[in-house]
């Protein structure tokens, strides 16, 4: 059911749950055909098909529903299925806003920012306002996001493998709840709002029968946040170290080297273990959880060895895949590492750039000749 719904139906009558569960199952049926034609305009890497297929369908709860039955049916391919996805949430992340005149618009987009660190440190400053506001603060006054771009970070701690089962319709529900306090201001007062607005979709994403506070070591967590930028003829829009960082293309060494200030100026910042990375897309912050879970992982145990090269890199790192887990080796000096096992879960759905980054942190790197690439839109 929609997530509106569910909130409310624990206190409704028997027989008007079941009458709304009737009406969106009917919503589900007839959202059947805009599924079969999303997944043909997707494998057919048309961009402008496939824009004008999802239009009007990503706020939709029983447009979820029917596509994730259409996969679980076994009627779209896997990975097509998980790459479409990815593309899925990417327009799912933003709420827009036509300006009266009809000569500008304003996005509101999703974005995660990654917190690594020991778990109780982690809710320390995810539960902190003001350490939340300075962390904004700071993508803005140090050129990350370029002037005029507004920044709000919710007071959230996600759990990777949350975000990795988002659904187009509740982050479409979670933009949307970012808008009224970019509109009238965000303060103290409006954070356990946002917080409820925020986290509250996740803990339906969640594995409840995990204790995260139990959780021994560094483990990543989620802060879920959203930029506001206005595009007009007047403002438009700036190549800056955010968009580029977001979109895995920065290639401007001016960028890259506003990036590299930024990530030493907020962990400069940062209270105890805690490290934080450059925002990204919720998918694939996700799949950046299982990347520092698989580094640390070797590296600890390249640590035990007497082995630890001062650039953290591998010489050689294997990944094999399995139904449901992605294993990683790595090899230091002709020694064997691992395998660190990582949910495919957290990777599924971003596992082109996944392997990427393995890339950029060894000499070489060997796949299991039965991985396959899915296919994205550019």
């Amino acid at each position: 059911m929609d997530t509106k719904t569910l909130k409310t139906s624990s206190v409704l009558a028997a027989d008007t749950v079941g009458r709304l569960f009737s009406e969106f199952r009917a919503r589900v049926d007839e959202r059947r055909k805009d599924v079969r034609q999303v997944v043909e305009a997707f494998a057919s890497q048309d961009p402008e098909a496939f824009m004008k297929a999802i239009e009007g369908r990503l706020d939709d709860g029983a447009f979820d529903t029917a596509l994730s039955e259409a996969f679980e049916r076994g009627q779209i391919d896997p990975d097509l299925y998980h790459g479409m996805m990815f593309s899925l949430l990417e327009a799912a992340s933003f709420s827009i806003e036509h300006d009266a005149d009809g000569h500008s618009f304003t996005t509101t987009e999703l974005f995660a920012l990654p917190v690594t660190g020991a778990i109780g440190e982690i809710l320390e400053v995810t539960g902190s306002y003001e350490m939340l506001a300075k962390l904004a603060s700071i993508m803005s006054s140090s050129g990350y996001a370029s002037e005029g771009v507004q920044i709000i970070l919710s007071p959230t701690t996600i759990d990777p493998r949350a975000a990795a089962r988002l659904t187009c319709a509740v982050a479409r529900e979670m933009a949307e709840a970012f808008v009224p306090h970019f509109d009238h201001g965000y303060d103290a007062a409006d954070a356990e709002d946002l917080f409820e607005a925020v986290q509250g979709p996740f803990e339906f994403l969640g594995d409840p029968e995990i204790d995260h506070l139990a959780e021994k070591g560094r483990v990543t967590r989620l802060v879920i946040g959203a930029t506001r930028r206005i595009h007009s003829p007047a403002y438009p829009t700036m190549a800056d170290a955010f968009i580029a960082n977001f979109i895995d293309e920065n290639e401007d060494g001016r960028l890259q080297e506003i990036s590299d200030g930024f990530l030493e100026t907020i962990n400069a910042s940062a209270p105890g273990t805690i490290s934080f990375n450059m925002p990204l897309p919720i998918t694939r912050a996700a799949a950046f959880a299982a990347l520092c879970a698989t580094m640390e992982g070797l590296n600890d145990e390249a640590h035990l060895f007497g082995l630890r090269r001062p650039d953290l890199l591998m010489d050689e790192i294997s990944i094999n895949r399995s139904k449901d887990s992605v294993l990683i080796e790595g090899i230091v000096a002709g020694q064997s590492l691992g395998p660190v096992i990582v949910p495919d879960l957290l990777v599924r759905r971003d596992r082109l750039w996944f392997r990427n980054n393995l890339g950029r942190l060894c000499e070489e790197l060997h796949e299991n000749a039965g991985v396959t690439q899915p296919r994205r839109l550019n």
